[in-house]
């Protein structure tokens, strides 16, 4: 059941409204994190070597429109598991090194990377853009990539957040998209 408010809108519109707005401010928290210069360090404190050993065990966090559910991921309620890696390993415990690499390479490929086509699956596709933000912060991982992958990185963290602040439209996320990519001299098939 909705309740109006004076204007005319809906609880479950303030709520729709609400979480958009949330998931779009949090991944512009996340993209800039990405793109600051990593001189500054912040202190971040490792996660306990039990929660990282869970991760380690957890399955890869997988995304594609195939997947069912709506969320274009295998980890709607458990993909936390690339987070509490890059964490890790930001915070110098090199214990987590060893999965987060194979995590950060397996969204790269194309049948596995984030949809960012914004709407609810934004929110799960943070897993990945928040991995990425953190892993670029950690020059121990950062430097083990090589130039297409961080081009790649880049390119899934910006197309991300255009998706995200423009919402659900499909048709007008395909047409930013394709501006985009020919802008940043990119084939989009």
């Amino acid at each position: 059941m909705s309740i109006a408010n004076p204007k005319g809108h809906t609880t479950r519109w303030y709520r729709q409204t609400v979480g958009r707005v949330s998931n779009f401010l949090l991944t512009v928290f996340i993209f800039m994190i990405a793109t600051a210069p990593t001189a500054s360090a912040t202190v971040l404190n490792s996660p306990s070597q039990t929660a990282i050993n869970a991760a380690i065990a957890a399955p890869m966090i997988r995304y594609g429109r195939a997947i069912s559910g709506g969320a274009y991921t295998s980890g709607g309620w458990d993909g936390g598991a690339s987070i509490i890696l890059a964490v890790a390993s930001y915070a110098g415990n090199t214990s987590a090194d060893a999965r987060l690499l194979p995590q950060i390479r397996s969204i790269l490929t194309a049948e596995n990377e984030i949809c960012a086509n914004g709407g609810s699956p934004a929110q799960h596709e943070l897993h990945a853009t928040g991995m990425f933000a953190i892993a670029k912060q950690t020059p121990r991982i950062w430097n083990q990539l090589t130039t297409a992958e961080k081009t790649r990185i880049d390119l899934l963290m910006k197309s991300s957040i255009m998706v995200t602040g423009i919402g659900r439209s499909r048709r007008q996320t395909a047409t930013t998209l394709c501006r985009f990519a020919r802008q940043q001299d990119h084939v989009v098939s």
